[in-house]
């Protein structure tokens, strides 16, 4: 006679409830679970080595500082509004490089906890922190060498550094649960727009020649009639690694731009002159109440042409000052930069425009021309 075996079929639940959730575990805990994080700026071309000092001839600001670029993260709960300027709520890091050529670890780690003012800084630990459904979300910023929270960019942007300082970076990535204990890459990008001069001027020799201009003639060029305030939203959605939007606002101001290229010496007829200045992305008018609105300010050494009295001499060139205005409305474009190509014409006269392209922030990039080049006509840009 048979027997029967019969099993509680409870027993048997537990039995494929445990095999479940074994298959399920995540992977074994590492010794070390403090968040680790890689950072790049967008677009930007590699460099080698590693920097230890400012590049003056890095005015797109390209790449960090070692022991000198410092970032501020937050990892934010339930898209909150990132605390950046409440100690506390972020965690500061600083560049430490990018390794040895033999190092294996792609992406390498290159930032690492600030101690300098706080030695007990451990940063982050996968342990403590907060996920928001699937993801860890972490918001992040750099203040470049000024490494403070600031609501306008310089006024003074005449040198390298306050350029830089100028430049907000903003990044913005989540990272799923199953890719927790991994390196967290951040891809920083420029938060503002760069407007770029170039300006090409006649060279006068002659004293007596009134309104002509000296070789170096040009003294100093400004952004006029723009905002230099601005707000982050952090209230819309944007994709993983995506820039958000910023707005500009404030008053009208002026922002005395940096110089990248002076004149060719030995160029005997024309001097060419490169500036360039960082502002949030915003609509620039041509207009205001019915009359013209400048947006750039030169001034430029120019002659007289007038004798000293008494003497067969000229006066010296003096300080006069010059204004681009733009003949159309058009808009910056964040995370890009808009080339305005301006020349000086004798017939009005005043400066005016005879090109323009807007090209993305990365240095490998060629410039979109907005309009054709001419010689008589202005041409203003369209982003």
């Amino acid at each position: 006679m048979k027997q029967k075996y019969i099993l509680p079929i409870c027993l048997l639940l537990a039995a494929c409830s445990s095999e479940e959730a074994v298959n399920n575990l995540p992977d074994p805990q590492p010794t070390d679970t403090a968040v680790s994080f890689s950072a790049n700026i967008h677009s930007a071309m590699s460099r080698s080595g590693d920097d230890t000092e400012l590049d003056i001839d890095d005015y797109r600001h390209q790449h960090f500082i070692k022991d000198k670029s410092r970032i501020r993260i937050v990892n934010t709960v339930n898209y909150s509004v990132p605390g950046f300027n409440t100690p506390g709520e972020y965690e500061e890091y600083v560049y430490k490089g990018e390794g040895d050529e033999n190092e294996n670890t792609d992406p390498y780690p290159n930032f690492a906890p600030y101690i300098e003012e706080d030695p007990t800084n451990e940063g982050f630990d996968w342990n403590e922190i907060t996920p928001t459904a699937n993801h860890f979300i972490f918001e992040a910023v750099c203040y470049p060498l000024g490494y403070e929270p600031f609501d306008k960019v310089q006024e003074d942007q005449s040198t390298i550094d306050n350029l830089w300082k100028s430049d907000l970076l903003l990044a913005y990535h989540w990272q799923d649960l199953d890719e927790r204990y991994k390196i967290v890459e951040l891809h920083f990008r420029h938060a503002f727009a760069m407007i770029k001069v170039e300006a090409d001027l006649p060279i006068s020799m002659m004293p007596q020649d009134a309104g002509g201009f000296p070789r170096n003639a040009v003294t100093s060029v400004r952004l006029v009639k723009i905002q230099r305030g601005y707000e982050v939203d952090y209230t819309s959605a944007v994709d993983n690694n995506r820039l958000r939007p910023v707005q500009a606002t404030g008053e009208e101001e002026s922002i005395e731009m940096y110089q990248i290229e002076g004149p060719d010496e030995n160029n005997p007829n024309t001097q060419s002159y490169t500036y360039c200045g960082i502002l949030p992305a915003q609509g620039i008018e041509s207009s205001e109440d019915g009359r013209p609105k400048e947006l750039v300010e030169f001034t430029i050494l120019t002659y007289p042409g007038e004798p000293i009295e008494g003497t067969d001499q000229w006066k010296e060139p003096v300080e006069k000052t010059y204004y681009y205005v733009p003949q159309d409305n058009f808009s910056l474009v964040q995370e890009h930069i808009t080339t305005l190509k301006l020349t000086y014409n004798h017939e009005v006269p005043e400066i005016i425009q005879v090109g323009a392209s807007i090209e993305e922030w990365g240095n490998w990039y060629t410039g979109i021309v907005l309009e054709p080049e001419t010689e008589t006509t202005p041409a203003e840009p369209q982003p």
